[in-house]
């Protein structure tokens, strides 16, 4: 998560559309399709999810209907789902139900989820809940509104809330502040040492899992603030490891950082994403003044599927 200041389907059968689009953000912002956004999964280092063993038959009934492509996930929610657009794999596993779509989706190294989202996703879960366990899913995200859908189903063993945003503006540079490129290997341990204070950073730094770091150093040379561009399961560039030291928070050494680093990002791909901790209001702030848009609201969970 990034925190600037703390811390077709085989048988032919075409995707059953969901009644409206099922995306949870601003009821007052529309998401809107940008053309000018790079298609990761026609040009851009789209990646491919983490192998999957699959049960040689999934059992379902015919009015969930499976789903291999993101393309077909996006003919399902519409085009105004940014998440359904921009996260997934161009080759995933999902299914899509008359009210909710899922997929499964392991993204920085953690292991497999299940993503389901719409109107009321209980009925999709309750159907995809005797094969999770078959399919190595140890997590369920659903929209925040609608967390009981878990624990109605599901013996939670841990998670968190987070929203999913995303941006297409390019942020104007903002002066005064001196920053620096990072390395992922050379600099690592630094990193690591300044992500100390804040056990929810996930820069992982040194896994190769950031490609770009930046940061700023005070007078004396010690990093004092750092933020990493990241890619989703699409390829897509998605912002983590954003931290300020608890001595030089309020500077603006977090705006700066990530100001610079979508910039980066959204001069080229054309769109920058990143995960937020529901709670982390401060993040809230600087995310809003820098343009970006709450698309997914989620409610994460750990289960226990024995």
């Amino acid at each position: 998560m990034a925190r600037p200041e703390s811390g077709g389907d085989p048988s032919g059968r075409r995707p059953t559309p969901v009644a409206k689009p099922v995306g949870v953000g601003h009821a007052d912002r529309v998401v809107p399709h940008d053309s000018t956004i790079r298609d990761a999964g026609a040009d851009g280092p789209d990646r491919a999810p983490r192998p999957l063993t699959l049960p040689a038959s999934l059992p379902i009934p015919g009015d969930v209907v499976p789903v291999t492509t993101r393309a077909e996930l996006v003919a399902a929610t519409g085009a105004d789902d940014a998440f359904a657009r921009l996260d997934p794999p161009a080759a995933l596993v999902g299914w899509v139900s008359p009210g909710a779509v899922a997929v499964l989706r392991t993204s920085g190294g953690r292991p497999t989820s299940v993503f389901a989202w719409g109107e009321d996703v209980g009925p999709l879960l309750d159907v995809l809940a005797p094969h999770l366990s078959a399919l190595g899913v140890v997590g369920v995200s659903v929209p925040r509104a609608q967390e009981r859908r878990i624990t109605e189903r599901f013996t939670v063993v841990g998670g968190g809330d987070w929203d999913w945003m995303w941006t297409t503006r390019l942020p104007a540079p903002i002066a005064g502040i001196p920053l620096v490129d990072l390395d992922d290997t050379r600099d690592a341990d630094e990193i690591t040492a300044l992500a100390a204070e804040n056990p929810r950073f996930e820069g992982f730094p040194g896994t190769g899992a950031s490609e770009q770091w930046i940061g700023v150093r005070d007078d004396a040379g010690r990093l004092v603030a750092c933020g990493a561009i990241q890619r989703l399961p699409s390829g897509v560039a998605h912002l983590g490891g954003i931290l300020t030291a608890s001595g030089h928070r309020r500077q603006g050494l977090g705006t700066t950082v990530t100001a610079a680093l979508t910039a980066r990002a959204v001069a080229a791909d054309g769109v920058c994403t990143l995960g937020m901790y529901a709670d982390n209001d401060a993040a809230r702030s600087v995310y809003d003044a820098l343009g970006y848009v709450v698309d997914k609201a989620w409610a994460s969970r750990s289960v226990s599927l024995r």
